[in-house]
């Protein structure tokens, strides 16, 4: 395999290419159990495949209007399917145990937030919560409970004044069971408390939008990207609840990176560009170990499989679904 830093073995090409999907591929999430990948379209739709027969298990399901989703999501084990859409809606979907087909709509909550930062599921189970930016105040998160009867936020974090961080552009779960990592159209990660709902510490890790935050296991931090033609690594003190910006500037050929997946065993990472290459990374030191290439157009999902070490799936605006086979060890 080519490393990005000139060896002489070539990266793979994928093993199958997935076509069909009809629209942009916006968000990739393999089930952890099952040979199934989810796909959400920028057309609303979610559709599930196989990858035994390589094929869509059942017809895609229309879950969100023609603005697209924006993320999707495997909670309680693979049993609920959660997609958020640009129309704002959060939709829970059954997934069947034995096949991973989706089932009923569990629930629908409509946030009216049109953005697009990625929702970041706060808590699982019946007390389910989901954090968005407000429909008005788009540099306020809110977290929305997971209930038809849903009214209005149940949280709210909101950026004091004389902070100009511009709009959320994207968030992630902290570390510990009540802080979340919060991203900002200034260039700035923000930790924030989630039962006080205090700003606890600020660094400015990129000079434009950061549009992806991933938590690596291990490290004591993660991975930030965004409109940059770079990426960066963050440290987080648990003790004092303080960020750092790691030492590791991450240079890309191109600005833009929309998506960040990190493997399993917390070893790999990888990063999908708009300059449609997928680059991976290994996880604690961010030395640069390969770029894929498939895609003609902009890459805006990346996720590795839970079923199988070594597969990675990648999709965008091209339409087309890349699966990789790469260090399966």
């Amino acid at each position: 395999m080519r490393s990005m830093q000139g060896g002489r073995r070539q990266a793979p090409p994928p093993f199958y290419v997935l076509r069909g999907v009809g629209a942009a591929v916006n968000a990739l999430v393999f089930h952890p159990m099952l040979p199934v990948l989810y796909v959400g379209s920028g057309a609303g739709d979610v559709a599930a495949w196989s990858l035994e027969t390589l094929r869509p298990l059942r017809e895609p399901r229309q879950v969100h209007t023609h603005a697209g989703v924006l993320h999707l999501e495997l909670l309680s084990g693979g049993a609920v399917l959660l997609s958020h859409g640009r129309d704002g809606d959060v939709v829970s979907v059954d997934v069947d145990a034995a096949s991973g087909v989706l089932g009923r709509e569990l629930g629908r909550v409509a946030t009216r937030s049109v953005t697009f930062c990625r929702a970041t599921v706060l808590q699982q189970g019946p007390e389910c919560l989901v954090l968005v930016p407000d429909e008005h105040e788009t540099k306020t998160l809110v977290a929305w409970r997971m209930d038809v009867t849903a009214s209005a936020p149940v949280l709210r974090l909101v950026p004091g004044r004389g902070r100009k961080t511009g709009m959320a552009m994207a968030s992630a779960c902290g570390p510990g069971s009540h802080t979340v990592l919060a991203g900002y159209e200034s260039g700035d990660l923000v930790l924030w408390d989630t039962e006080t709902g205090a700003w606890l510490h600020s660094v400015r890790v990129l000079q434009e939008a950061v549009l992806c935050i991933r938590l690596v296991p291990n490290t004591g931090g993660g991975m930030v990207s965004g409109a940059d033609a770079a990426a960066a690594g963050f440290l987080v003190d648990q003790e004092t609840m303080q960020l750092s910006k790691t030492q590791h500037a991450l240079p890309l050929a191109a600005p833009g990176c929309g998506d960040i997946a990190v493997r399993r065993d917390g070893k790999l990472v990888a990063l999908a560009g708009w300059d449609r290459r997928v680059r991976l990374y290994e996880a604690g030191s961010l030395r640069p170990l390969a770029i894929l290439r498939h895609h003609s157009e902009s890459v805006y999902a990346v996720a590795f499989a839970s079923h199988q070490l070594g597969v990675i799936a990648s999709g965008g605006k091209d339409q087309e679904i890349a699966l990789w086979r790469v260090y399966p060890g």
